[in-house]
């Protein structure tokens, strides 16, 4: 009945691409197309929609891949056209979707000589099939392709592969892996260990093992770490080495920072968003960033190529329209320096500036001296760009352009190793300074391929290192990118500076920020607990991770002070600490090596492994994991202390919502006190002390029962060190019981 039914008729507008009846033909290498016009009746009522239709040459299935579930699984493409900057000129997302119907996307990543790869980790067993999508979608290699991965059951005993990705799920105050199981953080840092200061291929210690990399991540994990914290330092900046980022695999950016930079001044920070207008933005090749020198002339900057080169032509992109007075100097000692280029009496009006050379010099330096500028700002430039005589470009825009495979290549070894032992490799992009305004797009190029080359590992994305030393609000625009091309949502955050900012202030939109990594520093502060406690009292609820306090030894701290502050920060709320030591945290290799020292002299990176506070951080993990520290909040009224010390060495507790369970930590002090602690009424407890020292415990009672009041006397701590003090249910038995713990 016309009357009460809906009908379609298709008709296609070249039956030799598809037919009426939707037969798709196909017709040797080439891409055919048509338009499909659907006619949809009821009655007399009618509406008709056109589809656009491409037709692709059949290509052969890739080759059907197994991988057991929350393991990466790698599928190889090969492109059959050629791309000048393979890095930036095409993408390919792969679709994933499992015999249930689950779907996951993948980018592909470049990974050298034509070839894209995809990693995908499924989280279900069965079969997944999957096609890519390219934006060049003439390119049979990378678009349209087929294939199948087949996931078996995980067979090992790793927690992060039993229970899938670490997350935050919404509402939670903790972390869990995928399958909701809480996961408690403790994470070392060695900032530059995707650098060859950390050597992959060699040791200077073998009677440790053949690998300095490896030993460390071997010590860890033996110890009981279940994460690693690193940084690619993947923009400008020297933070590794002073010529940029490099490893055995090279630099990011095929030859790196060939060429050296320099300004008579800088302005550190700028007061627009923070910025560090450093000279090579000078060079970089990106016009939206700039040098800008202090409030006063002559001012200049210039590029040292380190060797001699001749220069045909000079564009020079000033920051802002204004008469400017300049100079174009060359120098071969930086001494001696000949204007080949300078203003008319009258100035330059403008602010983009071209000028071909008639006698090209040849030099090893080229600098820009500004002389005045006609408004009186300050000299600022967005861009220098000497050309040669060929048209080459003798700067270093390669950067963020021309990508190396083979520095990822050796950083793929490195995040594999760490993900192979179980462990979580906790990953930063740059740190807060590397980035300036007019570098976003850059930057959230460079997420997204690193995304799409680790995001199926296990692993943790803290974005930048000290946000706000930079344009905060920038990497927050990068950590929302990051969050929304990740398909596995990984735990995603910025590493704070010392000013813990609420990220409330610099956007509405919190979705992206899964922990609050803060910076207590490495100046003691004069009340942690209070400190640490506000950041846990922020809104909106987010879980707190103290990233960065006291580093062991740094500054010449004590080693006690390092444990202390991870033992404060976890009774205050926190749900994970990264420790790291003086030595470790800056790779450093020897007794000589003296950069970025942070004390008296360099402790080696084999010395600082083995510091007494890194060793003992997994006793507060398994302290931990032996309760349900996940039901605790902060309380300081759960125990009333007696006589007790404040400041540093203030006690502070956690309880569970019926107070069965009560945590404690009693900071080292010079004398004894007790507290009450104010437990379930009239219920059974046993009591133990903890040596946070060696990770054992000693039974004070196994018959301590509470009247209608609830109340226990805590005991003196046996000596003066620092002690943690607990009392939790144990579902298992039909009584609670009390922890006590100490060093």
């Amino acid at each position: 009945d016309s009357k009460k039914y809906t009908s379609i008729k298709w008709s296609s507008s070249d039956a030799s691409v598809i037919t009426n009846d939707g037969h798709i033909k196909q017709d040797g290498s080439n891409v055919k197309t048509a338009v499909l016009t659907a006619v949809i009746s009821k009655g007399s009522a009618s509406e008709q929609k056109t589809f656009n239709i491409s037709v692709y040459p059949e290509t052969e299935p890739i080759k059907i891949v197994s991988a057991e579930t929350w393991h990466a699984a790698e599928i190889e493409l090969r492109s059959t056209e050629n791309y000048e900057h393979p890095y930036l000129d095409v993408d390919i997302t792969a679709t994933f979707i499992s015999e249930k119907g689950t779907v996951i996307k993948r980018q592909a990543f470049y990974d050298g000589e034509n070839i894209w790869r995809i990693r995908f980790a499924p989280t279900e067993e069965g079969n997944w099939t999957y096609i890519t999508s390219s934006t060049n979608i003439k390119d049979s290699g990378l678009h349209g392709r087929r294939g199948t991965v087949v996931c078996t059951p995980y067979t090992g005993d790793l927690e992060v592969y039993k229970h899938g990705f670490v997350q935050r799920m919404e509402g939670k105050r903790y972390l869990t892996y995928a399958d909701g199981t809480p996961f408690f953080y403790t994470a070392d840092c060695g900032w530059m260990n995707l650098s060859s200061r950390m050597p992959l291929y060699k040791t200077n210690m073998p009677t440790l093992g053949d690998s300095a990399y490896k030993t460390i991540i071997d010590t860890r994990e033996k110890q009981g770490y279940n994460a690693y914290r690193m940084n690619f330092f993947i923009g400008l900046a020297g933070d590794c080495f002073s010529e940029g980022t490099y490893n055995e695999g090279g630099y990011p950016w095929t030859k790196g920072i060939v060429y050296n930079d320099s300004a008579s001044s800088v302005v550190e920070q700028s007061t627009v968003n923070n910025e560090y207008r450093g000279s090579q933005h000078a060079f970089d090749g990106i016009d939206e960033t700039v040098w800008q020198a202090r409030p006063s002339y002559p001012q200049w900057v210039q590029i040292y190529w380190r060797q001699q080169k001749t220069v045909d032509k000079v564009r020079v992109l000033f920051g802002r329209e204004d008469v400017w007075h300049f100079e174009i100097q060359v120098s071969d000692d930086q001494s001696h320096y000949t204007t080949v280029y300078t203003t008319p009496k009258q100035g330059f009006a403008g602010k983009e500036f071209e000028y071909d050379f008639a006698e090209n010099p040849t030099a090893q330096f080229l600098r820009v001296k500004i002389n005045n500028a006609e408004s009186g700002g300050d000299a600022v430039i967005c861009e220098i760009t000497p050309y040669s005589e060929t048209g080459e470009r003798l700067d270093i825009s390669h950067y963020f352009v021309d990508l190396n495979p083979d520095f990822f290549k050796n950083t793929d070894e490195r995040i594999q190793y760490i993900t192979n032992k179980g462990m979580i490799a906790n990953l930063g992009l740059d740190w807060g300074h590397n980035l300036v305004s007019g570098m976003e797009p850059q930057f959230k190029r460079i997420a997204e391929y690193i995304n799409a080359r680790y995001g199926a590992y296990p692993v943790m994305w803290y974005t930048a290192g000290e946000a706000g030393k930079g344009p905060r609000k920038v990497w927050v625009e990068i950590a929302q990118h990051m969050d929304e091309i990740d398909a596995y949502n990984h735990v995603n955050t910025i590493h704070n500076d010392v000013s813990n900012p609420n990220y409330i202030q610099d956007t509405e939109d919190l979705s992206w920020h899964d922990v609050n990594y803060t910076q207590l520093g490495h100046d003691v502060y004069p009340d942690e607990t209070t400190y640490w406690t506000k950041i846990y009292n922020y809104e909106p609820v987010t879980p707190f991770i103290e990233g960065e306090a006291y580093f062991e030894n740094i500054h010449g701290l004590e080693s006690y002070i390092t444990r202390e502050a991870y033992w404060k920060s976890v009774m205050a709320g926190g749900v994970g600490f990264c420790y790291s030591a003086e030595g470790l945290w800056q790779a450093t290799y020897d007794f000589n090596d003296r950069w970025q020292l942070w004390g008296t002299s360099p402790i080696p990176w084999f010395s600082a492994l083995f510091k007494e506070a890194g060793a003992q951080l997994p006793n507060m993990k398994k302290f931990m994991e032996d309760i349900n520290w996940w039901e605790l909040v902060p309380d300081k009224d759960a125990v009333v202390w007696d006589n007790a010390p404040v400041g540093l060495a203030s006690p502070f507790q956690k309880r569970n919502e019926d107070s069965s369970t009560i945590i404690a930590y009693v900071p080292s002090n010079t004398y004894s006190y007790s507290g009450v602690a104010k437990l379930r009424p009239d219920s059974s407890f046993t009591a133990k002390w903890y040596n946070t020292r060696m990770g054992e415990y000693t039974l004070i009672s196994s018959n301590i029962k509470t009247d209608r009041s609830g109340t226990w006397t805590i005991p003196s701590a046996p000596d003066y060190s620092d002690w943690a003090l607990v009392t939790f249910t144990d579902h298992r038995c039909p009584f609670a019981k009390t922890v006590l713990a100490c060093n």
